[in-house]
C-alpha cells in the first residue's frame, strides 16, 4: 500500500524536476540567443564599420590614382617631347652622315671615272705597241689603295699615269711621218655632230665628249618624265628612252636628282627640286621653285635662247623648252661659276661633269672627265662658247647620239635635253 502511495508522489517530483530542468534549458537557451544577437549585431556593426573604411580607403585611393594617372600623363608628355627632340636630333645627324657618304660617293664615281679614262689610254698606246709595262705596274696598285680608302694618293697617282700615258702617246705621234697631201674635194661636213676633244686652258687639259650643233637645224626640248610636280617615287626612264619618243637626234642628262642608290634620298626617289619647263607639255614642272636663289638658267623660245644668272631674274617670258640647274657656267662670255655658293664636291672633286652651253650660232653639250665645275668653264670659254650652265654629272652622265651612247647610259633619268632636226 505505501508504495502504490508513493508512485504518485514520485512521478510529481520527477516531472517537476524535468520541468525545471527545461525550465533552465529554456532560460540558457534564451540568454545563449541574446549572445547570438549581440554578437551578430556586434558583427554588423563591425562590418559596417570596416565596410565604411573600405570604402574611404577606395574613396582616397581613386583620388590618389587619379592624382597618378595625372603626374603620369605629365612624364608621359614630357617623355614625349624629350623622345621628339630625340628623333629630330638623331635624324639630323643621320642627314649629316648621309651628306658626308654623298660626297664620298661622288668622289669615288669621280675615282672610277679616271680610272676607266687611264684604261682606255694604256689600251690606246698599247694598241700602237708603245710599252705600257711601268704604267700597269702602277695600276696594279691601284686596288689595294682604293681598298685602303687612300683617295689622295689614288687620285694624284691617276693623273700622273694618264699625264705619262699621254706624253708617250705624243711622242710616238711625232715620229710618225707627215704624209703627203692628196688634193681632194673638202670633205662634206659630218652628220654627226659629236667628238672626243682634248682641251687645254689654264686650269690643265681635259677630254671633252662634246656634240656642237647648229642652232639653225636643231631645237631644244626640255623633258620630264612625270606629268605633274613628284616627291618621291617619281618616273624615271633611260636617255635612249627621251631620244627617241622625241624623235630627236641627239640628247644629254639633265638636272641634279635624287637617285634610289644614295641614303640621304630615301623617301625622295628620282625627285628633283630645280624648276624644268616640259615641252610637250607646254608647262613648268615645279614652278614654284622659279624663285629659288642661287641658280642658273636657259631657256629657248623656238629658236631664241636666253641665260638668267640668276634664275630669279626670270621674267616670266613665254618659253617653250627651260632648264634651271647650278651653278651657271658662263654668262656673256664671262665665267660667272661662284666658288663660295658651291659644295666642295663641285669645287674641289674632280669628276664628270655635264654642261649645256651656246654661242651666236651652235649650242654646245656634252661631258668633261676628270674636272672640277668651274674647270668645265674654262673649257667651254676655251671652245668657244659664250653661254653655259653646268649640268648633272657623275653616275647619272649620259649622252646619246645619233642612235648610240657616247657616254652612259649612266642611271635612269626624271627629265632630259634632247635636240631635234628642223
Amino acid at each position: 500500500m505505501i508504495k502504490t502511495a508513493q508512485a504518485p508522489l514520485l512521478r510529481m517530483v520527477m516531472l517537476l524536476v524535468l520541468v525545471s530542468t527545461f525550465g533552465v534549458l529554456v532560460v540558457f537557451l534564451l540568454r545563449l540567443i541574446g549572445m547570438r544577437e549581440t554578437q551578430v549585431q556586434e558583427n554588423i556593426t563591425t562590418q559596417v564599420q570596416t565596410a565604411k573604411e573600405a570604402q574611404d580607403a577606395l574613396t582616397q585611393l581613386s583620388t590618389d590614382y587619379e592624382d597618378v594617372l595625372y603626374e603620369q600623363q605629365i612624364k608621359d608628355s614630357q617623355q614625349k617631347a624629350l623622345q621628339e627632340a630625340k628623333d629630330q636630333i638623331e635624324a639630323e645627324y643621320e642627314r649629316l652622315k648621309s651628306e658626308e657618304s654623298t660626297a664620298k660617293l661622288l668622289r669615288i664615281e669621280a675615282i672610277y671615272s679616271d680610272y676607266q679614262l687611264a684604261l682606255q689610254k694604256v689600251a690606246r698606246n698599247a694598241g700602237v705597241q708603245l710599252d705600257t709595262a711601268d704604267a700597269d705596274s702602277i695600276i696594279a696598285t691601284w686596288g689595294t689603295s682604293f681598298l685602303n680608302e687612300e683617295y689622295d694618293e689614288l687620285e694624284t697617282s691617276i693623273a700622273q699615269t694618264k699625264e705619262s700615258l699621254d706624253s708617250q702617246y705624243q711622242t710616238y705621234l711625232a715620229t710618225l711621218p707627215t704624209p703627203t697631201p692628196v688634193p681632194t674635194s673638202p670633205p662634206a661636213q659630218p652628220a654627226v655632230g659629236y667628238s672626243y676633244q682634248s682641251v687645254s686652258t689654264s686650269k690643265g687639259t681635259f677630254g671633252v665628249y662634246l656634240v656642237k650643233l647648229s642652232r639653225s637645224q636643231y631645237t631644244m626640248k626640255t623633258i620630264t618624265a612625270n606629268t605633274n610636280d613628284c616627291t618621291n617615287n617619281c618616273p624615271a626612264k633611260t636617255l635612249a628612252d627621251y631620244v627617241s619618243s622625241n624623235n630627236a637626234y641627239a640628247g644629254i642628262n639633265g638636272s641634279y636628282f635624287c637617285p634610289p642608290d644614295y641614303a640621304s634620298c630615301s623617301g625622295k626617289t628620282y625627285s628633283f627640286d630645280s624648276a624644268m619647263y616640259n615641252s610637250n607639255l607646254g608647262k613648268w614642272i615645279n614652278a614654284s621653285h622659279l624663285t629659288w636663289n642661287g641658280l642658273g638658267m636657259v631657256t629657248a623660245n623656238g629658236a631664241t635662247l636666253k641665260y638668267y644668272q640668276p634664275s630669279t631674274s626670270y621674267d616670266n617670258s613665254s618659253v617653250t623648252a627651260g632648264i634651271v640647274n647650278f651653278p651657271s657656267l658662263l654668262h656673256g662670255g664671262t665665267i660667272v661659276g661662284d666658288t663660295g655658293n658651291l659644295a666642295a664636291y663641285q669645287t674641289q672633286v674632280k669628276g664628270t661633269r655635264g654642261f649645256i652651253g651656246s654661242n651666236d650660232t651652235d649650242f654646245f653639250f656634252g661631258h668633261v672627265s676628270g674636272a672640277t665645275v668651274l674647270d668645265v668653264a674654262y673649257v667651254l670659254k676655251a671652245l668657244g662658247a659664250t653661254n653655259a650652265l653646268n649640268l648633272d654629272g657623275g653616275g647619272s652622265s649620259a649622252l646619246y647620239v645619233g642612235g648610240s651612247y657616247k657616254v652612259g647610259p649612266g642611271r635612269l633619268l626624271p627629265n632630259a635635253v634632247v635636240f631635234v632636226r628642223n
